[in-house]
Formats: structure tokens, sequence, C-alpha cells
């Protein structure tokens, strides 16, 4: 009798012993199934994440070249603005000259229009 106990206690044990066995495999196939998964949706990231790092680099480059675009058109705004500051100054002269002439003769009125025109031509 006791060795009958002791053949289904030990039958007991390997059914218990097979079920922990044949569940911790399914645990590590499911484990290595999700692995896998992983592994593809990271590998999915990771040429994403270098596609727009592409696209950053080329959007940054977009960026700088306005920047020297937009330096240069305000470099050149500021040549005309002195440019055209400098010629109002020498056509102001000129018209504050020409104010104080007096003139009779198209003779006498010829050097104050000259004046005024190099004024304006500067």
């Amino acid at each position: 009798m006791f060795a009958n106990l002791k053949a289904y206690l030990w039958q007991a044990v390997c059914v218990a012993l097979g079920a922990a066995l044949l569940y911790s495999g399914w645990q590590w196939y499911g484990a290595h199934r999700d692995l896998g998964l992983c592994r593809q949706q990271v590998a999915q990231e990771q040429l994403t994440s270098e596609r727009l790092r592409g696209e950053i680099t080329v959007q940054n480059a977009k960026v700088e070249a306005l920047e020297k675009e937009r330096l240069e058109r305000n470099k050149r705004l500021d040549l005309a603005l002195q440019l055209a500051s400098s010629k109002t100054k020498t056509a102001d002269a000129a018209l504050k000259r020409a104010e104080k002439a007096t003139a009779n003769t198209c003779t006498e009125a010829m050097p104050v229009v000259n004046d005024i025109l190099k004024g304006l031509r500067r």
C-alpha cells in the first residue's frame, strides 16, 4: 500500500513538473515571439528616425541659406539707404543754393539749373 502511494506521489510530482515545464516553455515561446516583434518595431523606428534626421538636416541647410540671403538683402538695403540719403543731402543742398539765386535771363539761370541737376545725379 505504501508502495502504491509512493508511486502515485511520484506520478503526481512528475505530472506537476511536466506541467510546469510545459507552462515555462510556452512562456519562453511567447517571450521569443514578442522579442522578434519588438526587434522589427525598433528597426522600423530606426529607419523612420534616420529619414527624419535627414529631412531635418535638409531643412536646417535651407534655413541657414535663407538667413544668409536675409543678411545679404539687409546689407544691400542699408547701402541703398545710405546712397539715397547722400543723394538727398546733395540735392537738398543744391535746392537751397537755387532758392537764393535770382536770374532774369536764361543765361543767368543755366548755372543754377546745372547745379541742381548735378546734385540730383550724385
